[in-house]
């Protein structure tokens, strides 16, 4: 049964969608309460972060969004997404056998290959300000499609096992709603704890940017608007989005 105050006590279920993100975000614009959940088992749509597309096959991954309306200042939902990462790895951690990481900014990392990932889309008017979190897991795959065999994994191909995703989700919105407060009330240890869990921290890692020129320099820390500090060329600087490369070598946190 699910142990939570708020999130996921109302849930609509979808067999197909296109993507369980745009479904919360028109629940949330006609007033959808905080926690609500949309789930399918598949997507024919689903997106990922920076453009990218998230390909989850019938039955075999988890795919959920949330609507959340968090108590926070506009400084911090930044850390939302870092939040959203953090509460994969709770829930997962139990289910397998290797060591999870994350890569910034809620890339989840299962022996340093993509397990799941997170994407957080939000609005603000004059009036009001939520965001949607959509969450996508590789969950029962037995094998990965070939293209993605060498960088993407799956719960089950950890675990040795099949992992009952009804049991996973209700984690997952138990691990998320315990964040969420941690957001809202103790946003110090958040930082610890996701800092603690990243992947590369003191390594020389590449940042892809969105209009698509690369960046290298050593992974300095994430400050507490969750912005990334990279150090390049003796200078410490700021990037609020990207895509880490971690190189050739799978890191995970230590």
């Amino acid at each position: 049964m699910l142990q939570t105050n708020y999130v996921g006590q109302q849930i609509r279920t979808f067999e197909s969608t296109d993507s369980t993100n745009v479904r919360a975000m028109e629940w949330a614009e006609s007033g959808g309460p905080s926690g609500a959940v949309v789930v399918a088992d598949s997507q024919t749509a689903g997106r990922g972060r920076l453009g990218r597309r998230w390909e989850g096959g019938e039955g075999e991954s988890l795919l959920f969004s949330v609507i959340v309306r968090p108590d926070v200042p506009d400084a911090s939902m930044g850390l939302l997404p870092l939040a959203s990462g953090l509460a994969v790895v709770d829930a997962v951690t139990p289910l397998v056998r290797h060591e999870l990481a994350l890569k910034w900014p809620n890339d989840v990392l299962l022996a340093g290959m993509k397990c799941a990932g997170v994407l957080v889309e939000g609005v603000r008017s004059a009036d009001s300000r939520w965001a949607v979190v959509g969450i996508g897991i590789n969950v029962n795959q037995e094998v990965m499609p070939r293209a993605l065999e060498q960088t993407a994994i799956s719960l089950r191909q950890s675990a040795a096992a099949v992992i009952p995703r009804p049991v996973l989700l209700a984690s997952l919105l138990e691990a998320l709603e315990s964040r969420l407060h941690q957001l809202e009330h103790d946003r110090v240890t958040l930082l610890d704890d996701y800092r603690a869990a990243l992947s590369g921290f003191g390594r020389t890692i590449s940042l892809r940017l969105a209009d698509g020129k690369t960046v290298r320099g050593r992974l300095a820390g994430v400050l507490g608007s969750g912005a990334l500090e990279m150090e390049v060329g003796g200078t410490l600087r700021q990037f609020s989005a990207g895509d880490v490369s971690l190189g050739s070598e799978r890191w995970v946190a230590s």
